[in-house]
């Protein structure tokens, strides 16, 4: 269904209806002198599920990214010499850490 308009500001449009009669509106003046168009009035009412999102995003903000209790803590141990490295599981998390990036 094609519509074929050759001059904006004409009145008549053909289209797969036919030739139609149109009227100009220009939507500046009427919003002008009609005060009930220039209120608005718009809500938004949020979901359950978009309340707990909201939730849990502004927990996520005010979650500290460092857990610095335990980093003072591996700092002190490392320091009184009593920080044990497991070979194992850094070898362990190092080949679990590539299987992900070769996961296509």
């Amino acid at each position: 269904m094609a519509i074929s308009i050759n001059d904006t500001n004409t009145t008549n449009i053909a289209g797969a209806a036919g030739n139609r009669q149109v009227t100009p509106i220009n939507r500046d003046q009427n919003q002008a002198s009609d005060p009930k168009i220039n209120q608005q009035n718009d809500t938004v009412n949020l979901t359950d599920s978009a309340r707990l999102l909201q939730k849990l995003e502004q927990n996520l903000k005010d979650t500290p990214v460092v857990d610095s209790e335990r980093v003072a803590k591996i700092k002190e141990d490392i320091n009184s010499g009593n920080y044990a490295i497991s070979a194992e599981r850094v070898a362990t998390r190092f080949s679990n850490f590539e299987s992900l990036l070769s996961v296509s």
